[in-house]
This record gives C-alpha cells, structure tokens and sequence, in this order.
C-alpha cells in the first residue's frame, strides 16, 4: 500500500490536515486505532469559535449544545471576577458529533479512512534522507490492523495521536515539557448564567485549576487538572485527580450549592504545558 500522505490519528487535526491533504491533491490515507471516530471522548468539548472556524465549519445543533460569551474567575477566598467578551467566545459542543464531522468531511474529499488500526513502528526506506544533498526517501509504516501487521508506504507521515504521540516517539522528537492528569464529570450543576464558564484557581486544583462548563441552565460539566508534585506537597501524598475532584464538588461553598449530586458522564485524560512559557496552551482540551 503506497500513499503520499497517511494520517495518524483522526481527531479534529487529523481529519483537518487529511482533507486539506487531499484537497491538495495527494493520495491520504487516515489511521484511527479506535473502532469509531470521537470515543473515547478526553476532551472538555469548549472549542473557541476561531477553532471552529478554522475548522471550516459552521456551528450548527448537530454539535453545538451552548455558547459561551465570558467567563467568572472564582478566587480562593470566595471572590470572583466576571470578565464579559459581549458576544460569543467558544461553543460547548459534543466532542464525538464534532469529531465525525470533520472525518466526513475529509472522506468526502478523498480520504481513505481505516479504523482499528494502530501504528507500531516506522523506519525510513534510506536512512540518510533528509540530509544535506540527500533526497527524501518514503516511510515505512507498520500497523496493526483489525490483528495483523502490515506495512505502509508514505511519503510523508504526519503524528496527529494525541499527546503521547507515538509517532513523535518513533521520529525521536522532544516528549511534552509537562503532563498534568485531568479529570472531568458531566452533572447536574445549577449555572449562575449558562453564558459563562467557571475558573477556579488555586488550592482546588495544586499547580492548575478547576473549572465548571454549562452545557445548559441545569447540567455543567465539572472537571480540574492539577500538578501531581504540588498536590502531594500539600499533604495529600498519592491522592489522585478523583480525589481533588470529589473534595471540589463537596468542599467548594459555590459549587456544593449548585451540584446537586450524582453524574451523567466521566471523562479522563491527560494536560500537555507548552514549552515554551510565552505559548498559551488550550487549556480546556486536553
């Protein structure tokens, strides 16, 4: 099997970068180690509406659920600050409709898409190319698809598997400067006003911050990320991610005064800290 360009991963940058691929008029072939596109979900689901815009797509209800104008940044002592962008900033959306949107459309435009397959491995044809008066040389992919190993062959492979990209392992590039552990939970929360998210910095979440994200009037969903060395400095040697959680939900006079228990879905993942301080990471998509 030979392509110019195979995709690994088919999450928002993947299908993006496999469409435009295509668009361009190579030959792309888009890997997904899952056995459906969007699930499992890691994700908080707040898209900024430049991402979605750069997406190409057009908000619609199909993955839309709220839309977000501002935010109310809760202090530690119980003050908070409203900041108020006037008009719509982000949209609350389904990660898993979002997702298959985007792989749609890239299928649309020419992509070949394969679904259980994970990429193993890859080595260079010529292991000098790429070198001073070199010319480049195809990558050998290997997968293992539906069970059984396989070999690609591509001109250009591209990483798009998430934050322990496996194909920036193989190429030897630089892991993540920092990964925080996330955690997130979809529950019944009473928002002060849908319009707004809510940011809780500081001792709820060592080294990070909480957050609660209205998916409408009475369901939110709750979540935090922290800095597991702050979090065990402050006394809590070994505690996890659920436990700053549940101590958030239940020790918070704001947020114990809204949630009204239980939970509707859980989401985990992992933060990646840019690496250089001045880059401003996402930091409600992990």
């Amino acid at each position: 099997m030979k392509y110019d360009v195979v995709v690994v991963g088919a999450g928002p940058v993947g299908s993006t970068a496999a469409r435009h691929a295509a668009l361009n008029g190579a030959k792309v072939l888009l890997l997904e180690e899952h056995s459906s596109i969007g699930s499992p979900v890691g994700c908080t689901g707040l898209l900024s509406t430049r991402a979605v815009a750069e997406c190409e797509l057009k908000p619609s209800e199909e993955f839309v659920f709220n839309s977000v104008r501002g935010a109310f940044v809760h202090a530690p002592d119980g003050q908070h600050l409203p900041i108020d962008g006037k008009q719509t900033k982000a949209y609350v959306v389904s990660r898993k409709n979002f997702d298959r949107a985007l792989a749609v459309m890239a299928v649309e435009e020419g992509v070949e898409l394969s679904l259980r397959t994970r990429a193993v491995g890859f080595e260079k044809e010529n292991p000098e190319a790429g070198k001073k008066g070199k010319k480049s040389s195809p990558v050998k992919l290997r997968v293992i698809k539906n069970g059984r190993l396989e070999t690609i062959c591509a001109s250009v492979v591209i990483g798009a598997d998430g934050v322990k990209s496996r194909i920036a392992s193989y190429a030897g590039l630089e892991k993540p400067a920092r990964v925080l552990p996330g955690i997130q939970i979809e529950a019944p929360y009473a928002s002060e006003d849908s319009g707004f998210v809510e940011l809780f910095p500081g001792s709820s979440a060592p080294g990070s911050f909480a957050w609660t994200v209205p998916v409408d009037e009475k369901i939110s969903r709750i979540g935090l990320t922290l800095e597991p060395r702050l979090a065990w400095k402050n006394g809590q040697e070994g505690s996890s991610p659920l436990f700053y959680l549940e101590k958030f939900l239940h020790s918070n006079p704001h947020v114990k005064s809204r949630y009204s228990g239980g939970m509707l879905d859980l989401v985990v993942g992992e933060f990646r800290l840019a690496r250089r301080k001045k880059q401003f990471p996402m930091a409600l998509c992990w």
